[in-house]
This record gives C-alpha cells, sequence and structure tokens, in this order.
C-alpha cells in the first residue's frame, strides 16, 4: 500500500494528518469539491459492450423494478422510500448533452457549458440533481447495483437521505437517475450495508481503480460505509477499524486516509477481500470528524452487520451455501441464533438472526415446503398456535403465519420429514396419554391428522434423520427412552411405524437430540445431542448405525431449544 500498509486497517490507530479549518458551508451535500464519477463512468463506458436497450413508455417495468431494487437498498439503510415520476424534459435535455461531451478532457457532469454542443439552459440547471451511469452497463436494476457500489454513488444520489423521487432517461451512451433533494431529516449516522441477505460482494473495477489507489490488493469487497451527518462534519480520518468474517478479522482500504474524497461526512472502508457468499459480517469504526464550521472536531463511532446471501442447496439443514448443515438455536434470552457446521461434524461461529424467541415452546427447521428450494421453520408459541416461517436463507425468514392452534397439549414434537412418501413433510408429537400422532404439513397448515401409535409415555427426547434403514423414502424416527435406551422407529408406506430396534444405550445424561441435517457431506442428516455439561456430540448418519461421538462443541448449556 502506498502510504499506509494494509495490516494497519484490520484493527489499528492511525494518525490524524496536519488540516486547515473547513468552510462553513453547511449545507446538506456540499459540492465544493465535484464528484469524480465522470472519470468512471467513461472508463466504463470504453470497457463494456452495449446493452441494446430503450427506455421510454415500453420500459415501465425496468424503472419499476429498479426503484423497487432502489428502495429495498435504502429500507437496509434505515432510510425512505422513493417513488418513481415522469422524467423532466431538461433531464433528457442534459442527458443528451452529457452523451455528446462525454469525450471532452475534463467534463464537469453537474453543469453545462455554454460552448459545447447540446448546450440548454434548462439542462444545466437540473445538473446537479443527476447522477450518470454508462447505458452499456445493462438494465436500470444492473446500474442501480453499479452506482450502489461508489461511495459518491451513495452519497450525492441513492442514500441520500433527502430525496423522495427518481426518475430515469437513456441517450446513447448515457443513462442519468434524476434525484432532486429535499428536507434532511435522517438520523445519523446511517450505516451500509446492514441486515440480512445482502446480495452484493463486490466493488467493480472502475471504482475499485479509483478508490483503492492509494491501497495494495487485486480484489475488492462491497464499500462498508458510515455516514456521519453531513450538516456537522466535513473531512473524516478514521482512527480505527475492525472488519470481521465469521469473526475473524480481514484488512480494509480506508479510503478517507489514502485519498482526497468529495462526500462529506462519510467513511468509506474498502475489504481486501470479496466477500464471501454466506459470510456474516461486523464492522466498526472510530474516527475523527473536522466539523464544517472550523470550530474544531470530534471524535465519532458507528457499527454495522449484515450477511451475504448464500446460494440454495440441496443439503439437508444447510443455511449458508456451503453444502454443510447449519444449528439454528433459541438462547435462554430468546435470541435466535444461527451456528455455521463444519465438516466432519462441528458446530462453528455463530450469529443472531432473530430476538423475541422467548416465547416460543419448541421450533425446528423443515424440508421446503414451498417449492422455493429453500428450508422453512415452524415453531410453537406458549398459547398453543403453531407458525410457518418460509426461508430465504442465512437464517432470514418471512413473516410467520399461523398455521395450528391448540397444540400445548403435545410433547416432542418433531419434523420427520416425509414419512408416507407423498413429497410433503410430517410433523409428530405425543399425547398426554401416550398416544404418537402424525401431521401432514403444508404451506397451508396441518392436514390428515393420524394416530400411529400408543404407549409412548416412556420415550423423552425423540428426532428423526430421515431415512435410517436402508435410504429408502420413508422418513424414520429416532428416540431416546427414559431407560437410557436409543431407539429406531422406522416408517413405511401410509406413514406408520413398522419396525422398531434399538439402536443403542447410556444416552440418559443427554438433555437435547436433534438433527441439524448434513454435517460431513455424505447427503445424510446426522444426529446432535447436548449431554448434561453442556458439550455437543455429532454422530455420522451410517444408515442403521452411528459413526463415532464426535465432539461438536462445548459451552451449549445457554441454549434453551435447538431447531
Amino acid at each position: 500500500m502506498t502510504g499506509i500498509g494494509l495490516a494497519l486497517a484490520m484493527l489499528t490507530t492511525l494518525a490524524q494528518p496536519a488540516r486547515a479549518d473547513e468552510d462553513a458551508d453547511t449545507s446538506a451535500r456540499s459540492t465544493d469539491q465535484r464528484p469524480t464519477i465522470g472519470q468512471r463512468v467513461a472508463s466504463a463506458a470504453a470497457n463494456t459492450a452495449p446493452t441494446p436497450t430503450t427506455l421510454g413508455p415500453s420500459a415501465t417495468a425496468e424503472e419499476t423494478n429498479a426503484v423497487a431494487r432502489l428502495n429495498s437498498y435504502r429500507a437496509r439503510a434505515g432510510l425512505p422510500a422513493v417513488s418513481l415520476v415522469g422524467v423532466p424534459g431538461a433531464v433528457v435535455n442534459h442527458a443528451k448533452y452529457l452523451d455528446m461531451n462525454l469525450w471532452v478532457t475534463g467534463l464537469d457532469f453537474w453543469s453545462e457549458d455554454p460552448s459545447l454542443p447540446g448546450y440548454t439552459a434548462a439542462g444545466d440547471a437540473v445538473a446537479n440533481q443527476t447522477w450518470p451511469g454508462p447505458s452499456s452497463m445493462g438494465t436500470l436494476s444492473q446500474l442501480i447495483d453499479w452506482w450502489l457500489a461508489d461511495p459518491e454513488g451513495q452519497y450525492y444520489s441513492l442514500l441520500d437521505p433527502s430525496i423522495s423521487t427518481v426518475a430515469f432517461t437513456r441517450q446513447g451512451d448515457i443513462v442519468l437517475i434524476w434525484a432532486p433533494r429535499g428536507v434532511d431529516n435522517a438520523t445519523y449516522p446511517v450505516n451500509f450495508p446492514a441486515g440480512q441477505n445482502f446480495g452484493l460482494t463486490t466493488m467493480p473495477a472502475d471504482p475499485a481503480a479509483y478508490y483503492t489507489q492509494g491501497c495494495e490488493g487485486s480484489a475488492w469487497g462491497f464499500p462498508i460505509t458510515f455516514q456521519f451527518d453531513p450538516r456537522l462534519y466535513g473531512e473524516m480520518w478514521v482512527n480505527q477499524v475492525d472488519v470481521r468474517i465469521d469473526g475473524s478479522r480481514i484488512a480494509v482500504c480506508p479510503v478517507n486516509n489514502v485519498m482526497d474524497v468529495s462526500t462529506t461526512g462519510l467513511v468509506t472502508l474498502v475489504p481486501a477481500v470479496v466477500l464471501p457468499r454466506g459470510a456474516h459480517v461486523t464492522a466498526s469504526v472510530t474516527a475523527t470528524a473536522f466539523h464544517r464550521d472550523g470550530s474544531g472536531s470530534s471524535v465519532v463511532t458507528s457499527s454495522t452487520e449484515f450477511s451475504v446471501q448464500a446460494q440454495a442447496t440441496s443439503t439437508p439443514g444447510d443455511q449458508t451455501g456451503d453444502n454443510t448443515a447449519d444449528v439454528l438455536a433459541v438462547t435462554t434470552s430468546g435470541e435466535l441464533m444461527l451456528y455455521k457446521g463444519r465438516r466432519p461434524g462441528t458446530i462453528g461461529y455463530g450469529f443472531q438472526v432473530g430476538r423475541g424467541w422467548n416465547e416460543f415452546t419448541w421450533f425446528s427447521h423443515t424440508p421446503d415446503v414451498n417449492g422455493d428450494g429453500r428450508e422453512d421453520l415452524v415453531g410453537r408459541r406458549g398459547d398453543g398456535h403453531l407458525y410457518l416461517y418460509l426461508g430465504q436463507g442465512m437464517g432470514s425468514y418471512t413473516a410467520g403465519r399461523r398455521v395450528g392452534q391448540n397444540w400445548n397439549g403435545l410433547r416432542n414434537l418433531t419434523v420427520v420429514g416425509d414419512m408416507n412418501g407423498d413429497g410433503t413433510p410430517e410433523v409428530i408429537g405425543i399425547g398426554p396419554e401416550g398416544n404418537l400422532y402424525r401431521y401432514t404439513l403444508t404451506t397451508n397448515g396441518f392436514i390428515n391428522a393420524s394416530l400411529i401409535g400408543k404407549n409412548w409415555n416412556g420415550i423423552a427426547l425423540t428426532t428423526s434423520v430421515g431415512s435410517f434403514n436402508t435410504g429408502d423414502k420413508f422418513a424414520d424416527l429416532i428416540a431416546v427412552g427414559t431407560n437410557g435406551n436409543l431407539y429406531a422407529y422406522y416408517s413405511g408406506p401410509g406413514g406408520t411405524i413398522i419396525q422398531a430396534a434399538q439402536i443403542g444405550r447410556g444416552w440418559t445424561g443427554f438433555t437435547a437430540l436433534f438433527s441439524s441435517g448434513d454435517l460431513n457431506g455424505d447427503a445424510r442428516p446426522d444426529l446432535v445431542g447436548r449431554n448434561t455439561a453442556g458439550v455437543l456430540y455429532s454422530y455420522q448418519n451410517n444408515l442403521g448405525s452411528w459413526g463415532p461421538a464426535r465432539q461438536a462443541g462445548t459451552g451449549w448449556n445457554g441454549i434453551r431449544l435447538f431447531g
């Protein structure tokens, strides 16, 4: 890195530069120092193949999709949504002007030169309300992503808290988004990204070449930004950073410390690695914020966390896209946690994905019930109502929908999987009289309630690892008796129990029994148990027998429910 070693940006204190006082201009978004996006637009236009698209009445769906995408990002930052409006003629005129003069050296994208072709006074008047992009980049939604990965694009347009309407126009090599500024009512700092399942992982080549020119590296992750109040603060100096992926520190390029930027109050950190799919990212910063009125400086701090969207896989229990099952759990204080499974059978890094789950008395991940390729979740609250949550990966779920009531009379609720070969998962439970009941779970609720066994009062713990005998299509039940014996109950056509077998002994010391899914990569769900000391053990599913006990983790007595 030129001037600053990359390693220092992992967790270090950086010396502040000597500097002059800021000007007294306290407008929300200063343009005293012009953005540099023009260089990157011209570069991208020259280096990407043209995409033949038009923008007009027939492109309404493209515009609508782009605004929906933009609003999803603004929601992550806690900002209000914007509305799509018709593009003014003056904005179209300015786009034509830029297209005519794109290759003019030193072209100012936020004003018009009367000596250049295409100049209009109306275009000049709206120029500073627009943000440019290369038409060759693709659809408007693709451009939204490209703009978002550019800190100036965030600052001057997409994540400006004061904008409430946007419009688009495409003219030749240029696309403009028009976003007139209004009143800034934001609560600062505004941090980005934040939340679950963020879909972008990299900073594209053109902005990366500009923003990281003072740092060493060859691949750059999506920038992490902390916007402090631009009405109060001007230049920012990064004193200390701590950015982690799945709990491990990574190096970043602290843009504010290696180059002059036009984004007042904005701290930009560019990870020195592409953000991995299925990762959990935490970032914190301490910075010196120099007052724009010249009165001195303040030390400011902020932090953010987010998960990176993972691909859906067919591996049972996989939430993070690495073809290894993960563990969902509820703590004694009600946090819903996701812990990453590690081959060949241990449990690793965990992070919070929800709160307020202390009202649940049981929950479990389920095979996919709505056909989107992701596992779902079902849970029972203290009032006996059952709720279904559709999975989105990374421990993220849609809002719960009630699919049952009066379930408090059943214990040992267990999602078994498909017991009868109909392609849908079954849930079993033991009634107070000792009867075993089976229910089929669908997106609309539970159907086909059936009595499939009696005299189950001697069963203490239950779970399922799918088909445990010959790999047939019928999911089976695994149980620990009050005598400490481990049993397998094999199901057959019609979803009934057709055979029972003792498959272990000495399990009285276990306080929880569950299957998170496939932990070792053989496509078979494995068994996990917790003993009274809080130690987790995993057991490889060998179809009818178990592999040796493997210590999977310690200190798990703070978990109230495993799902």
